[in-house]
């Protein structure tokens, strides 16, 4: 997921005179932003399958699973696979042609301008599908993203260095048994209750 922000703030953040100035023309950054885009997508996919394959075969994880939870886990797969959908097939195989669809003509400029209150469609109107798709499965998704367990992605982990150790105790049989933490405790005591249950020698 960093190599997915680093690679889409690249793309739509800086413009392409930005890369141009720096030495880097088209099909190099085309290059750069293609495989190492695509191999950050294929991890994405397998990590976001491993969640749900966790979520839903382990049963006190699919018990805590809220109606929220089901709706980010569809928005947020949206989002990953048609991302990663439009790179497979509009950039990364397309590698030895046309060098793909240049987004940054239309997307980029088209984001950058929606965020300070300039609102230009004509944009997108020529974009691809799958790019159109992706846009608006991301919005909807940033749309939820503070009514979701995704809020959590912004919390600052300040007291994790001063937070108090987590101690684990054994529950091995070998060792000690836990006792359960009972409100009251019987007249009679655990040895004794033993000694009661041992039949005697002349029996």
């Amino acid at each position: 997921m960093v190599f997915v922000i680093i690679g889409h703030l690249m793309g739509l953040a800086f413009p392409k005179s930005w890369t141009r100035a720096v030495g880097i023309d088209d099909h190099a950054y085309h290059l750069i932003a293609t495989i190492p885009g695509s191999i950050a997508a294929l991890a994405v996919l397998l990590g976001f399958a491993g969640l749900l394959y966790r979520r839903l075969k382990n049963r006190s994880v699919f018990l805590s699973t809220s109606a929220s939870d089901k709706v980010m886990y569809i928005l947020l797969g949206a989002a990953l696979i048609s991302g990663s959908f439009a790179t497979f097939t509009l950039q990364l195989f397309d590698l030895a042609g046309t060098g793909g669809y240049d987004y940054r003509e239309t997307i980029s400029p088209w984001l950058r301008q929606l965020l300070i209150f300039n609102i230009e469609p004509e944009l997108m109107a020529n974009a691809p599908w799958q790019f159109k798709v992706h846009v608006i499965a991301g919005f909807t998704l940033i749309a939820v993203w503070p009514f979701t367990r995704l809020v959590h992605a912004f919390s600052a982990p300040v007291g994790y260095t001063t937070r108090p150790y987590v101690l684990y105790r054994s529950r091995d049989e070998r060792t000690t048994p836990m006792r359960s933490n009972t409100a009251w405790e019987p007249i009679r005591s655990h040895r004794e209750q033993l000694e009661g249950e041992t039949p005697s020698h002349g029996a």
